[in-house]
């Protein structure tokens, strides 16, 4: 038995968001959201770069491709991140032509 809530979805077939549960959910409604889907981009990108620069494919390829709306991601910051900050022992990073490079 279909539930109210997709049997009066505008778009039928039990799709829940059609337009009018987006003009149904009002101006706050859509505030939050655009916030939200903002946010989780910035913390996506922001934490893509750290995987980059750590040089850690496959958490990269993991959080590039799976989306969990920032859960994956602040697992990695908090506990990933946290974790390496304490060592203080940062990856040594290849150069171009496959020698280790030190300042």
């Amino acid at each position: 038995m279909m539930s109210t809530f997709y049997a009066n979805s505008s778009w039928g077939n039990g799709f829940p968001f059609g337009p009018s549960w987006f003009m149904g959910i009002g101006a706050l409604g859509l505030t939050f959201i655009f916030a939200f889907v903002i946010a989780v981009i910035a913390l996506k990108g922001y934490t893509l770069w750290h995987a980059s620069k750590r040089n850690e494919r496959g958490w990269f390829v993991a959080l590039l491709v799976i989306n969990t709306f920032g859960i994956l991601e602040l697992i990695y910051l908090i506990f990933i991140m946290k974790k390496w900050s304490k060592d203080n022992t940062p990856r040594h990073h290849e150069s171009h032509d496959g020698h280790h490079h030190t300042q």
